[in-house]
């Protein structure tokens, strides 16, 4: 159709033609939706977790029961991880949050106790949580 177009109005500006037949032609929107996005069930994080290997497991259950993205999990390091009771939380720095504002998650007692279990000895603070 471009071409068509594109050839139209080359004959116009020729002067072999005044108008384009096809002046108001829109468009036609070809994109094609191939999935809808939605969010997994309950029952399938369940799954997810249980069929994945331990050093996946974790991520996976922190970016579901924190909503963080994956780029913002692979740049977390345990300094960003606050253990302190009912105060836990993360804190994801405005450099690497995608809206640029820092922000405090709290966390669940499950992802406290999961994220501290999975803490390797001897990390030192500006470690990554997620290698």
């Amino acid at each position: 159709m471009a071409e068509v177009k594109t050839f139209l109005t080359w004959m116009i500006l020729q002067g072999r033609m005044t108008i384009s037949p096809l002046a108001c032609v829109a468009k036609v929107d070809q994109t094609v939706k191939t999935r809808v996005r939605r969010a997994l069930t309950e029952g399938e994080l369940v799954k997810l977790f249980e069929h994945s290997p331990h050093y996946r497991r974790v991520p996976y259950i922190m970016s579901a029961r924190t909503g963080l993205r994956y780029g913002e999990l692979s740049e977390l390091v345990w300094d960003d991880v606050i253990f302190d009771g009912d105060k836990s939380h993360v804190l994801v720095r405005a450099s690497i949050s995608k809206n640029k504002k820092e922000a405090r998650i709290p966390l669940i007692d499950e992802l406290e106790q999961l994220l501290a279990d999975f803490k390797p000895e001897g990390a030192k603070p500006m470690d990554r949580v997620f290698k």
